[in-house]
């Protein structure tokens, strides 16, 4: 958000504070300053001037010699702006202005000289324009310097939107005002003048009827007639630009003006278009169709609130008039509209039709209600600037039926001084609360009842804490000595959940060699149906923040699918898990909430022709690590997404943990995946609840070990598990390691065949085995192996060592 510098002086004396020093202490007492940012430091140097005489460009046919008297001469410019016209009043930069493009030099264009430039609004920082010159009213008198028409050169303010979130008096000038007094030490003076709502000839019969007070605690209403639509004070146009508002006429100004001067949204809507003299506060009826001021259409529903006549709505509530009462060229008459709406309501409305406008913004955030009174008598102030002739011709109009109480807090000096870890004199604490406007009244000598201004009290300071904060910022955290608390620290509980959760981390991702990822906890339907999931048991979301994400992931699978399409325009092969929650419509007491489930999704991509292989080697590896003594890979049917003739089921101590398969070419092809990728589904609660022995010190061995490799030759539909079983049996106490090398399919094998390499590692505890212990336990092994019809390749192709 913009604030000006100027327009706060208008409430509160600033003019002795160096623009440099705003950076620094707003920032460290109420809101971060992103940027500091002059405005219109040439003004003083650009001034009307009357245009006498437009001819073309002897050497250029776009191009027109124009001269323009400023009231200390004329002047001879060349000009390549369309709209330029004799007896024009223009903007003149003189040779050796210094505009914001740079200084202006006198030039010759085209073999003429030029001795100044007749500007556009873009040339002299006013907006992005540049569609022609600027042309002034033609009431200023010639060489009146821009400053005088424009205002003087301005400081606006940029600030961090986000720090301005709990304090919604802080959006609009005067609430900026105020705190800049506080901060620093200056008096705060706001006065309106109350008669301007006097209606002697209230002739109007508009009255109000309010059916969602709960959504709409406040709604006040003037008819202004003899209004007439023209153009705004210059003064006023470039407030409105300086703070990054667009002019359009003078009675939408007045509205947005006043909505960025108290942080109150106003809307004007043409007096014509209420029928039946009544304003009427609902809620929308479910499908009911609205055009936005933006001429988009949308379809509402019963949790939006809609202002309406006796027969429309005709604007929604707190985000943006209708089209269908909007002010117009030839409107006379206004009624001038000061709301208050239910925060949360505004906000879920602004989120789902995507109108995330300056008043739903400002609603959402808490407005205080009592604002609806003085920003309507300033709308009338300001409406008269530009139509004198304006009069008010209702009573003003006012539905609050439940006022808020005033929010008061007790609080003493000694539980300041403690919290606060400074103590400051009383007569200091009085005074910041007081210049921040809370009103104290003393209780004894120690004791203090502080009640909290309106506009401080919707969502701010509601508590002994945030009275201590405001004393803490304004007297500057940086003059308080830092000092470490003392209190006393009991060690928290081991969270053993969240220690499980980190050693499946370190498994995966340092041992392992998987990259963690991050999916969001959203999904959408067709993601699901590509894979062969259903979508029904997925909870979908009443507000989404798109279609693509408008429901709650019942599987980590899809995401992780979506990592692999991603991933492989940029490697060739790569391992990747994800520790997530899934949620399940498993709530038999409330249908709308769910179960959550945590899982242990992960994918192998493209490391061989065998990624299954893979993913199942790095599963075993990962359940061996966890302490999981007893698993196995078992026969099971293939995931909706999986492949038929590779996949498996994962058990430990004989209960299903999770699944694992080779993803189906065709779910490969919806997603172009162009190779083979395995993936992996665990159940982490089970896995929790599962015995797990404490890891026990295991010594390095003392004895060499003898390492082998064999390759065995089986049907291609035998499972792997089957091998392993027989080498463990053979090789009995000498087996030390056994872990899979490769699959090979192809050349040399039979069509019905595969061949399957393993590397074993044989040795003994209390000593070097002799090579008789190692040729008997080879040749065991060998035995058993054809024994079971699982012959190997010729001794030349088995890598024996």
């Amino acid at each position: 958000m913009k604030i000006s510098i100027n327009w706060m002086k208008d409430y509160v004396p600033l003019d002795d504070i160096d623009p440099a020093v705003y950076l620094d202490r707003v920032t460290m007492t109420t809101a971060e300053v992103e940027e500091v940012e002059q405005i219109g430091k040439h003004f003083p140097q650009v001034v009307a001037a009357r245009v006498t005489k437009v001819e073309p460009h002897p050497n250029a046919d776009k191009l027109r010699l124009v001269e323009v008297d400023y009231g200390m001469g004329a002047l001879s410019v060349v000009c390549g702006a369309l709209n330029v016209a004799e007896g024009q009043l223009v903007a003149l930069a003189r040779t050796g202005t210094e505009l914001p493009g740079g200084k202006l030099k006198a030039s010759t264009i085209r073999g003429v000289r030029s001795e100044g430039m007749i500007c556009a609004e873009d040339e002299l920082g006013l907006s992005d324009d540049h569609e022609g010159i600027l042309v002034l009213p033609d009431d200023i008198p010639k060489g009146t310097p821009l400053n005088k028409i424009f205002g003087d050169p301005d400081i606006v303010l940029e600030i961090d939107n986000k720090s301005l979130t709990h304090r919604p008096d802080l959006w609009g000038h005067i609430g900026f005002a105020r705190e800049i007094g506080a901060i620093f030490e200056k008096p705060m003076i706001v006065e309106r003048d109350e008669s301007l709502l006097n209606a002697p000839d209230a002739s109007d019969s508009l009255k109000i009827e309010n059916r969602a007070e709960d959504l709409c605690p406040r709604y006040s209403a003037l008819v202004v007639d003899n209004v007439a639509v023209k153009p705004s004070p210059e003064w006023l146009q470039q407030r409105l630009r300086a703070v990054g508002l667009r002019p359009i006429n003078n009675l939408v100004d007045v509205t947005n003006y006043v909505m960025m001067e108290y942080g109150q949204p106003m809307h004007a809507f043409d007096r014509r278009q209420i029928e039946g003299d009544t304003i009427v506060i609902r809620r929308a009826d479910e499908g009911e169709p609205f055009t936005t001021l933006d001429e988009q259409e949308h379809v509402l529903g019963e949790s939006d609130i809609v202002i309406a006549d006796a027969k429309r709505a005709v604007a929604l509530g707190g985000v943006m008039g209708g089209l269908n009462s909007s002010v117009v060229d030839d409107t006379r008459c206004i009624v001038l509209e000061s709301a208050n709406f239910h925060p949360a309501t505004i906000r879920r409305t602004a989120n789902r039709l995507q109108l995330r406008t300056d008043s739903a913004i400002r609603f959402e955030k808490g407005q205080d209600p009592e604002n609806t009174r003085p920003s309507i008598i300033r709308a009338v102030e300001l409406i008269r600037l530009t139509c004198p002739e304006a009069k008010v011709i209702s009573p003003f109009l006012d539905s609050w039926p439940d006022p808020p109480r005033p929010v008061t807090i007790s609080i003493d000096f000694e539980h300041i001084h403690s919290r606060l870890g400074e103590r400051l004199p009383e007569a200091t604490i009085l005074k910041i609360l007081r210049s921040l406007d809370f009103r104290v009244e003393m209780v004894g000598n120690q004791g203090m009842n502080i009640q909290v201004p309106s506009y401080r009290a919707t969502r701010d300071v509601t508590i002994k804490a945030d009275i201590i904060e405001e004393i803490g910022r304004v007297y500057g955290y940086d003059n308080i000595s830092p000092t470490p608390p003392l209190v006393f620290s009991d060690p928290p509980m081991h969270n053993e959940l969240r220690r499980f959760e980190w050693k499946i981390r370190d498994i995966f991702c340092k041992i392992l060699g998987f990259d963690e990822v991050m999916n969001y906890s959203f999904t959408n339907e067709e993601t699901m149906r590509k894979c062969g999931l259903d979508p029904e048991p997925g909870l979908r979301l009443r507000n989404p923040l798109s279609v693509e994400a408008d429901r709650m992931r019942t599987d980590l699978i899809p995401g992780m699918i979506e990592f692999v399409a991603g991933n492989q325009k940029n490697f060739d092969t790569f391992r990747m898990v994800e520790l997530g929650r899934a949620y399940l419509k498993e709530n038999r007491t409330d249908p709308e909430l769910a179960t959550e489930k945590r899982r242990i999704a992960g994918a192998v991509f493209n490391e061989s022709e065998t990624p299954f292989l893979n993913a199942k080697g790095a599963l075993r590896d990962f359940l061996t690590l966890l302490g999981i003594k007893s698993f196995s890979f078992d026969p099971a049917p293939a995931p909706p997404w999986g492949h038929p003739g590779r996949s498996a089921g994962v058990t430990a101590y004989g209960k299903p943990i999770g699944r694992l398969a080779e993803l189906h070419p065709m779910v490969a092809d919806r997603f172009g995946i162009r190779k083979r990728v395995a993936l992996f589904d665990l159940d982490q609660d089970k896995l929790f609840d599962l015995p797990r022995p404490d890891t026990a010190f295991e010594p390095i061995r003392r004895y060499p070990v003898n390492p082998i490799e064999i390759t065995v030759v089986v049907d291609k539909k035998r499972p792997v598990a089957e091998i392993e079983n027989v080498i463990r049996k053979a090789g009995k106490k000498r087996l030390v390691d056994l872990s899979f090398l490769y699959l090979y399919e192809g050349e040399k094998i039979p069509e019905d065949k595969k061949a399957v390499t393993y590397h074993l590692v044989f040795g003994a505890n209390d000593r070097t085995l002799d090579s008789e212990e190692i040729a008997e336990t080879r040749t065991k092994l060998v035995e058993a192996l054809r024994s079971a019809d699982m012959p190997l390749r010729g001794e030349e192709e088995n890598g024996r060592k």
